[in-house]
């Protein structure tokens, strides 16, 4: 049961990633970090049947789910090829991604605090 904190510490991962993008400058071109929050959520549902139900799990399924239809725009835009810059204006961006940043360790905290203890 220990080795369930590497798939989470996987999901909070990806889910910081496209978030710390506005903050660092060399991540900013890397297209393909749109996709992490989609990835991550797909691992939050794959932790159900090879773990089982952990509701210490819930509050970031949803930040997942929330955050993968909020941010869906930018991997289907990549995809399409269409530059979709004005949504994303730099400090509109900075101050969602610091408040984003902030809910994401609200979010986790849970996951850690209620982990399972190995007995």
């Amino acid at each position: 049961m220990n080795e369930l904190w590497i798939p989470e510490g996987l999901v909070i991962l990806f889910l910081a990633m496209p978030l710390l993008r506005s903050f660092i400058k060399a991540l900013r071109s890397l297209e393909g970090l749109a996709w992490l929050p989609l990835i991550a959520l797909g691992l939050l549902v794959g932790i159900i049947p090879a773990y089982g139900f952990h509701p210490e799990c819930i509050p970031i399924m949803v930040f997942a789910f929330f955050y993968s239809i909020a941010n869906l725009i930018r991997p289907v835009s990549g995809a399409a090829n269409h530059a979709i810059n004005f949504l994303y204006a730099s400090n509109r961006r900075k101050l969602l991604a610091f408040f984003g940043l902030i809910l994401l360790v609200l979010v986790s905290l849970p996951m850690f605090v209620f982990f399972p203890k190995i007995s």
